[in-house]
């Protein structure tokens, strides 16, 4: 069987962890790579201003900002959009924003206090060449949202299977008082919908992730 890689960058970082509590860590990544092709539209044609059609086939720019794909309502095979494609360049600088798809997480369980050196947090696909733009977030998690991302994290990254015990679903309002610099806090949030997809199956898992917080970005060595 021949081997197969994905390039891209691994991100690692260099953490001083508290030595008072119980820290339990979730980090994820914000990709920004520039793009210079902005729109594709397809039979019909880009339009910085509300086009106002005063005839087929021809239009005219209204006063509104309307900057999308414009599709002519009735199209003939002798229209000069009929099945055609076409592209427009950027007119401004235009970035792609990708998200994060792994699930990174810590426990300092073993580390409490402890330095913890070169923990790889985020593993950046390799899209173009070129410069981007990535955005680290380090986050901080309560017990029951650290538990909920790990059992998600089994299931779709590690070994877990269908027969495991899905994240237990949460269907109220969380309530979640947090010391934060010395100051309480308190954050309502309402349930957040994650869609796993898996070979044989599709689930809709519902969770309230409880407080989620971010905290200092991340120093990239």
């Amino acid at each position: 069987m021949r081997a197969y890689y994905t390039s891209g960058h691994d991100v690692f970082i260099e953490l001083e962890d508290p030595a008072d509590q119980r820290n339990y860590y979730r980090w994820d990544w914000i990709d920004y790579e520039p793009q210079h092709w902005c729109r594709s539209c397809y039979q019909g044609f880009y339009s910085i201003f509300n086009p106002i059609e005063v005839s087929h086939d021809r239009y005219i720019s209204g006063p509104d900002l309307y900057e999308d794909c414009y599709f002519p309502h009735t199209v003939y095979t002798t229209d000069f959009v009929y099945n055609r494609n076409f592209d427009y360049v950027c007119r401004t600088q235009c970035w792609e924003m990708l998200h994060s798809y792994n699930v990174a997480l810590f426990d300092d369980q073993y580390t409490n206090g402890g330095f913890i050196p070169n923990f790889k947090v985020a593993a950046i696909p390799f899209y173009q060449h070129g410069p981007c733009l990535v955005h680290v977030r380090q986050s901080s998690l309560t017990p029951d949202a650290y538990r909920y991302f790990k059992l998600f994290q089994d299931q779709t990254q590690n070994t877990g299977g269908l027969a495991d015990t899905p994240p237990r679903p949460r269907l109220e309002m969380c309530t979640m008082w947090l010391t934060l610099n010395k100051w309480w806090w308190v954050i309502l949030r309402p349930r957040v919908c994650i869609e796993s997809l898996s070979i044989l199956t599709v689930r809709i898992i519902r969770a309230c992730l409880w407080a989620t917080i971010p905290s200092t970005d991340i120093r990239v060595r």
